[in-house]
């Protein structure tokens, strides 16, 4: 079943007052989804997410629209085929970053076709169900003040989840302690409470020593784990973290490829590897990267921060993987609802795998002018930040 069209099709959803994405870094005003929708010889379609298009979506649709040339021979089944096919035509200048992140809209949609071709959900073509549901968290925590996080992190609670997480990664550690005492009096000792540094996304990253003083702080409040303490490819430095924290470290939701997550594991750098379905580089190589931390006895606890079509492909992945952990659930999250065929029921703080075949995803024509691409809306975080 030969792969004959490949299209992109670029959304952005501003998002309303009480929605904002708010971090140590900056925030967002604006989301911007970029999707690639293959077509099959016999006409069934497929979806998949770029997930880096949402901070440059014209140059995600350029470079995946010059692979389109390179699958013209390929299955809708030779996944295999086509990461190591696109992976090696960009040995000079793709190894890393955005190209891999296409690949990953690329290589999902195949997945998503090959369901629908056998009538079957993802997870069962990835070897069946390892679960019949997963833990979720409640991925927010965005608040600004002390009530307003408190009161959010309350409704969370109430809404079900057994897990949350809050933003961290300020300036000075001492605020990111201050964050997650108030989240222990809101949410009691028997909810777990991840917090998120984010030292990839802001201007200046906590050294090594201020990353072991945030640790230290935060010890005696026994968080799930601290997520991204250094900035992304600081190897040497998580390892050092780690080794000085007492709870779990977290990090690689922007890694792209084995290659790459290999160093964090090989160096003892992370106890929960983070790695992303839409930028890693699809389900294939995600699950590649989750199995080479499941050998070494980590656990995968995927970055979910897309739209609907990244949300079940991590679902799909999480329901056949052993070592997933725990499943983030944005409640910032945009187009994710109106993707989605039939989203997964959320009961007791566990969703519940769907079985639509393939991913469970679709593209109504109305959302295309409901949420028309808004050109000249790259992002670029923490501007001001650059200069002191």
């Amino acid at each position: 079943m030969k792969i004959t069209k490949l299209e992109v099709i670029k959304l952005s959803q501003p998002y309303g007052e009480g929605q904002r994405w708010k971090f140590a870094g900056g925030k967002v005003e604006l989301w911007n989804v970029v999707l690639v929708r293959l077509t099959a010889e016999d006409g069934t379609t497929g979806l998949g997410e770029i997930g880096d298009g949402h901070f440059i979506p014209d140059v995600a649709e350029a470079l995946a629209k010059f692979c389109s040339r390179m699958l013209s021979d390929l299955s809708v089944f030779d996944t295999n085929l086509l990461y190591d096919r696109l992976y090696k035509a960009g040995h000079f200048w793709g190894r890393r970053g955005l190209a891999i992140g296409v690949i990953s809209g690329i290589e999902t949609a195949c997945w998503d076709i090959q369901g629908k071709l056998l009538g079957q959900p993802v997870y069962r073509l990835l070897g069946g169900a390892c679960r019949t549901k997963i833990r979720a968290y409640a991925s927010g925590g965005m608040e600004q003040s002390d009530a307003a996080l408190a009161e959010e992190l309350k409704r969370h609670v109430d809404a079900g989840f057994t897990a949350v997480k809050v933003r961290g990664g300020y300036p000075e550690p001492v605020r990111d302690e201050h964050v997650m005492a108030v989240a222990r009096r809101a949410v009691g000792e028997k909810i777990e409470v991840a917090i998120d540094a984010g030292q990839g996304y802001v201007p200046r990253p906590w050294s090594i020593k201020r990353a072991i003083e945030a640790v230290r702080r935060l010890a005696p409040y026994q968080p799930m784990w601290l997520e991204e303490p250094v900035r992304t490819d600081d190897v040497a430095g998580y390892a050092e973290v780690r080794a000085a924290a007492g709870f779990p470290i977290a990090g690689g939701e922007n890694l792209t490829g084995l290659v790459e997550a290999r160093d964090l594991i090989d160096h003892k750098a992370l106890d929960i590897i983070q790695a992303d379905i839409t930028h890693a580089g699809g389900i294939g190589e995600t699950r590649r990267i989750a199995d080479y931390a499941r050998a070494h006895g980590l656990a995968w606890a995927p970055h979910v921060f897309r739209s609907g079509v990244g949300f079940m492909a991590h679902l799909h992945l999480c329901t056949a993987q052993p070592n997933a952990m725990i499943f983030e659930y944005s409640r910032q999250a945009a187009l994710r609802d109106e993707l989605v065929l039939q989203m997964p029921r959320f009961e007791e703080g566990c969703l519940h795998p769907v079985d639509q075949p393939g991913l469970g995803v679709h593209l109504p024509d109305e959302l295309l002018e409901q949420f028309a691409y808004r050109p000249g809306t790259e992002q670029w975080f923490a501007v001001e930040g650059f200069r002191e």
